[in-house]
């Protein structure tokens, strides 16, 4: 007996992604063309400590004892790329911080202090502070503080297992729409989410990007879409939420947060020779689907 379609798990939909909410018959009609649906999602933090970011994979890390492979392999390298402009950048830009209040501006807010009469036989004077030898009166003065500088946003990537297709790869986690197990694409994207992180997504933000793409299976050329959204999860009220990611048994090997700006750094770098201890970075041999290319 097939496995009966989930109930999607409780998480916020905002408005503008109603679309990707309908059943998954109905989002497929409208989208003859393409024969998979390939989900993904992106989730970041601002306070993943440094212990998590450096984790990395290394020759003593064994190799799974099984092997999964994905149904149709939805994750696959692109060959086209979708026209439609990505509504929101991956990574998030931090939030401004309010100015810090200078010396200046909290002197003109001071509250003024009263003068004392004096009698008409006595002048008016007004007082110098003493100047210290070797000290100008700037030295006197309150020094404003900057403030300081928001944390970099940070990103989930997963590195896929040695013994699966495009291994020690990375990716973020995602894979394709079932139509037999997911009511709806969104209800997909939570269920690859909760099966590769242990996250369970809580609110679909935006959509990031849309890709599409062509290839060769058994002698059948197959056009695919693959949708991803910035999301968020459960966990991540919780202090130390980043290190307890639970990767699926033979899909993926290792998990890091990465910054944009190592991304960016391995897609730029493509193409050119990597070493041949690993690779370029943590990230050594670089992307499933350009991932890093922010789509």
């Amino acid at each position: 007996m097939l496995p009966q379609q989930q109930l999607p798990i409780p998480y916020i939909v905002p408005p503008h992604l109603e679309e990707y909410n309908i059943p998954l018959s109905a989002f497929a009609a409208a989208r003859p063309q393409f024969h998979n649906i390939v989900g993904s999602a992106f989730i970041f933090s601002t306070t993943v400590p440094d212990a998590v970011t450096s984790i990395t994979t290394s020759a003593s890390v064994s190799a799974p004892t099984t092997s999964s492979r994905r149904a149709a392999q939805g994750k696959t390298v692109s060959t086209t790329t979708a026209s439609t402009p990505p509504p929101v950048s991956a990574f998030p830009s931090p939030s401004p911080s309010s100015p810090t209040p200078t010396a200046a501006t909290a002197a003109t807010q001071s509250p003024q202090t009263p003068t004392s009469s004096s009698s008409s036989t006595t002048s008016s004077t007004t007082s110098t502070p003493a100047t210290t030898p070797g000290t100008t009166p700037d030295d006197h003065q309150p020094h404003s503080l900057s403030p300081e500088p928001e944390p970099e946003p940070k990103t989930l990537l997963l590195q896929r297992s040695i013994t699966d297709s495009y291994p020690g790869h990375w990716e973020n986690p995602g894979g394709l729409i079932d139509p037999v197990r997911d009511a709806t694409v969104l209800a997909g994207v939570a269920r690859e989410v909760r099966e590769e992180t242990g996250f369970h997504v809580s609110r679909f933000v935006d959509l990031v990007c849309v890709d599409e793409w062509t290839k060769m299976k058994r002698g059948v050329l197959l056009q695919e879409t693959k949708v991803t959204f910035l999301v968020e999860v459960r966990e991540a009220v919780a202090a130390g939420w980043e290190a307890t990611v639970k990767l699926a048994e033979g899909e993926h090997q290792a998990f890091v947060w990465v910054g944009e700006g190592e991304v960016r750094g391995v897609v730029r770098d493509k193409g050119r020779k990597r070493k041949a201890s690993g690779g370029a970075g943590r990230l050594g041999v670089g992307f499933i689907n350009e991932q890093g290319g922010m789509c």
